[in-house]
């Protein structure tokens, strides 16, 4: 498993016999990372070291970074300046100081104070700042490590850290997380700061009918979902004969295509993405699962096995009783990540075949995002945990660390990761895919770079995401860029223009109410419109009725009812 790590390749020794230095020594470490509001990182290293025997002596220290570039290194011991030695090999930099404070005898000790500056830790990502410290190499042979990590208050709200931290404190320009060795013994640290991520989107779609009758003929559009994701479409070119959403949550457009004719599609939009983070510890229990999510998220698939013995089996011996639904869901996650292998080749493919999960279960990879997917899915189905696949557009800012991938024939790049059900939680992105290639975790949070195209749940390989769409093998179906434009770009509002008919007028005088022709120039879904049960979709119209001064009520993505914004053209 390819992981992106910072080695600490500790000591070299002078002794006069042969002996394990990771016995000799007790070493610890006090690491600080101060984040300045550019996004440069000051990284103070404090190291002590304690020799266990008489006749032993540190004479060098070493360190090697892997995969950051750094600069304005510098390290003193307790007897003044090291020289520092800096060398590069491939994306590897080894730091070495030869000791001035050379201590021998039992129970001494040796300080060394190391310093230097780099931009890769933390990244600004659209209106997001990520922060990521890559997973320790050798940890087991430290006795004490301590971190703390100090982030300006100028990156906004915190929107997920992970791990949880042993402590958080703030003050008024900073906000600080400390962590112990245990915390980060298998994972390095992530966390984001901001509201949420805005993203803009313009998609093509290319339909083509080779009958001779015309036909309807649909389309995925980027869903809503709730709490994650909230779609506002800027123009759709040419409109639909219909939207709707079906059981996995899609927001599905039909056109009629001409006989022997093809149609192409244009969409224009954006997307408002959120974090969200949960402790699997806090999770329903199995018996909880709602049983309309049950009855439509745990049948086998092309490509999910379900009902494979050797699927069922592994699922056995990964499920516990007494754990709940996402510690469970958890141990998938765990188990796929550390059994299969990526590809890394994937990336210059033009055509990814799709293998599924026996497949990757049974036989010897490498893998792509689908296989990761595909595994997650059968085996937490197999276990009676409700699952499915996200399919669409992952951000990649730090190269090597995550993936992308080309799925479909179309010079588009397209990533697929899984979701699970929890009682308490909902459904619960993760993506095992980015977990084995980072070593960061991508279970108990997902970035705000995910941007989801289609819902695959009631079947595996249907509907098919922007991208698909595809007759020019040279066309670029999608183009994906961040937004600047963040007022009030994702507020639900409509046009009410008012009825000029005559009877409408009398009608109006009689009985004093207004006729309207309600049209929704916002965008964005608009659910439960007023109390009627029925969804309002982006440049739909409708006629309402209403008393002088009433408000108009609409069920927001998140489920909240809330007062409409409108404004009347007379």
């Amino acid at each position: 498993m390819k992981k992106l790590l910072l080695i600490l390749a500790l000591i070299a020794l002078i002794m006069p016999k042969q002996v394990s230095a990771i016995e000799q020594f007790k070493t610890s470490y006090l690491v600080s990372y101060t984040i300045f509001p550019t996004g440069e990182t000051h990284v103070e290293q404090e190291i002590t070291i304690e020799n266990k025997e008489n006749d032993i002596l540190a004479t060098t220290y070493s360190n090697s970074i892997k995969q950051m570039e750094i600069y304005d290194v510098t390290g003193t011991d307790t007897r003044g300046p090291l020289t520092i030695e800096l060398s590069k090999e491939d994306d590897v930099t080894h730091i070495k100081a030869e000791l001035l404070d050379r201590v021998v005898g039992k129970g001494k000790k040796s300080q060394i104070y190391l310093s230097y500056k780099t931009k890769d830790i933390a990244t600004k990502v659209g209106e997001v700042w990520n922060i990521n410290l890559p997973q320790v190499s050798g940890l087991e042979t430290i006795d004490t490590y301590q971190v703390s990590i100090h982030v300006p208050k100028t990156f906004g709200p915190l929107i997920f850290v992970s791990p949880k931290p042993l402590e958080q404190y703030e003050d008024n320009l900073t906000t600080t997380f400390t962590y112990n060795k245990e915390l980060v013994n298998n994972t390095g640290i992530t966390a984001a700061f901001g509201k949420y991520q805005l993203i803009n989107f313009k998609l093509k779609y290319h339909l083509n009918n080779e009958n001779w009758f015309a036909a309807v003929q649909e389309i995925a559009l980027p869903p809503n979902i709730p709490y994650i994701q909230q779609v506002k479409l800027v123009q759709m070119n040419p409109t639909p004969r219909n939207l709707y959403i079906d059981a996995d949550g899609n927001t599905m457009a039909e056109y009629k295509v001409p006989a022997g004719k093809d149609l192409l599609i244009e969409v224009v939009g954006a997307a408002k993405v959120l974090g969200k983070q949960i402790q699997p510890e806090f999770g329903g229990k199995m018996h909880e699962l709602p049983l309309s999510v049950r009855k439509n998220y745990l049948h086998a698939q092309p490509f999910w096995e379900a009902e494979a013995e050797q699927v069922k089996q592994k699922a056995n011996e990964l499920f516990d009783p007494k754990k709940t639904v996402s510690q469970n869901a958890q141990s998938v996650y765990n188990f796929v990540i550390n059994t299969l292998e990526y590809d890394q080749s994937i990336e210059q493919a033009e055509y990814v075949q799709r293998h599924g999960a026996l497949k990757a279960l049974t036989e010897e990879g490498p893998w792509a995002c689908m296989e990761f997917t595909d595994l997650f899915i059968a085996l937490t189905r197999a276990m009676g945990i409700p699952s499915r696949e996200l399919n669409g557009y992952a951000f990649n800012k730090t190269e090597g660390v995550t993936s992308l991938e080309v799925e479909f024939d179309t010079k588009d790049l397209l990533h697929s990761w899984p979701e699970y059900y929890d009682p308490n939680f909902g459904w619960v992105m993760v993506d095992p895919t980015w977990g084995d290639t980072s070593g960061i975790d991508y279970f108990t949070k997902l970035d705000t770079n995910h941007v989801v195209f289609v819902i695959r749940g009631s079947e595996s390989e249907y509907p098919y995401p922007a991208g698909a769409y595809k007759l020019d093998e040279e066309d670029k179906q999608v183009e994906i860029d961040f937004s600047q434009n963040t007022n009030e770009l994702f507020k639900e509002h409509i046009q009410l223009q008012h009825s000029k008919s005559i009877l409408t007028r009398l009608l109006e005088l009689i009985t004093s109410k207004k006729y309207y022709t309600a049209y929704n120039d916002s965008g964005l879904i608009i659910k439960d419109f007023n109390n009627s049960g029925k969804i309002l979709f982006p440049f739909d119209k409708v006629r309402i009725v209403l008393e002088e001064g009433a408000t108009i009520s609409f069920e927001d993505y998140t489920g909240k009812s809330k007062s409409l914004d409108y404004s009347i053209i007379e």
